[in-house]
């Protein structure tokens, strides 16, 4: 229990956008409970930045679709990518490993990031017990130096030799071909940022309630990285996935347009004021830049089965329906294409 004094939220007569009397009594007083602590640990030591991520994670999961960027707004005039950072830590890191260590915000966030390898986490917290202090170029240096780095062969005895050799060889084939990718993704010059999930949920709310007021078509596309091989790393698909997305905001050819992760595996596109003919233009574009994308990797045969599952989904949104409508129809029209 936090014993800090401070005000009542429901006593301050600034609070005007989020209504916390919509909420049963003892959800309203969790989460206010949670909202002043989070408020008192805002001196973002690496504790309190992991402690403030898991208590907005509790916030999120028990608020209704759309009111956590409410929430966020009213109470801290933060946006949802804002709030991710600080998710990110906690969903990342344990809170005994963040003891008595010296990580600076910036760099915290680096490691937490969904991109980066737990082995670098892991590196940054041997220097930061041993008394280094992890700052954000130094962060960014041990990232630098995993991606450069081939991967050891083991040693253990009970692993058959050949075995161990096949699985490290492919592992350095892969590290071999994120470099690659890596080095593309420079060329590609996306025409938006790709946004994390969290954004796009807080973004289809918008935009649903908009062509609902509007009586207007809103479109979505979801696409999906089928590798057909499970033992790829977690870096590598994301990288994957991240040129997906710049391919998919190329094909597009208009700005305002949403281009964001769905999940990890998979990026989304929303389409306001586009019916279905017009989500079949984008399609057929973003085809042509997948044939020419994947001409890239023919030195690798390996990853020559990388596969694209596309579903789309247009929908004029009315009351009886919701935003999970759209994302479910376009689910079910997924199609794999070579």
């Amino acid at each position: 229990m936090i014993k800090n004094k401070v005000n009542s939220i429901s006593n301050n007569p600034d609070i005007t956008t989020f209504n916390y009397q919509r909420l049963n009594p003892q959800l309203r007083d969790r989460i206010q409970e949670l909202t002043v602590d989070i408020k008192n640990r805002l001196r973002r030591c690496a504790q309190d930045i992991y402690i403030i991520g898991y208590n907005l994670c509790q916030i999120k999961q028990q608020l209704k679709h759309g009111e956590f960027r409410i929430w966020l707004k009213t109470e801290f005039d933060w946006s949802v990518s804002a709030a991710n950072k600080f998710m990110h830590v906690s969903q990342r890191f344990c809170l005994d490993d963040l003891e008595e260590v010296e990580i600076s915000p910036s760099a915290l966030y680096v490691l937490a990031a969904p991109s980066t390898p737990q082995e670098v986490r892991n590196q940054a917290l041997i220097k930061a017990k041993q008394g280094q202090t992890i700052t954000f170029s130094f962060a960014k240096q041990l990232l630098k130096d995993n991606q450069n780095k081939p991967p050891e062969l083991t040693n253990d005895d009970e692993i058959n030799h050949n075995t161990a050799t096949t699985a490290n060889l492919s592992l350095f084939y892969q590290s071999d071909f994120l470099d690659f990718i890596s080095v593309k993704k420079d060329k590609i010059c996306p025409s938006g940022e790709i946004y994390d999930p969290f954004d796009f949920n807080d973004y289809l709310e918008q935009e649903w309630r908009r062509m609902l007021r509007a009586e207007q078509y809103l479109s979505l596309v979801i696409c999906k990285i089928d590798t057909q091989n499970s033992s790829y790393e977690e870096l590598l698909v994301y990288q994957l996935i991240q040129q997906v997305g710049y391919g998919l905001a190329d094909s597009l050819k208009r700005t305002g347009d949403f281009i964001g992760q769905y999940d990890d595996d998979q990026c989304v596109a929303v389409l306001p004021n586009t019916h279905i003919q017009g989500v079949q233009c984008v399609i057929e574009r973003f085809m042509k830049w997948f044939t020419a994308w994947k001409k890239n990797f023919n030195q690798f045969d390996e990853f020559n089965t990388i596969r694209i599952c596309i579903g789309t989904a247009s929908i004029i949104p009315k009351q009886e329906l919701t935003p999970q409508s759209l994302i479910q129809k376009a689910l079910l029209n997924r199609q794999i294409i070579e």
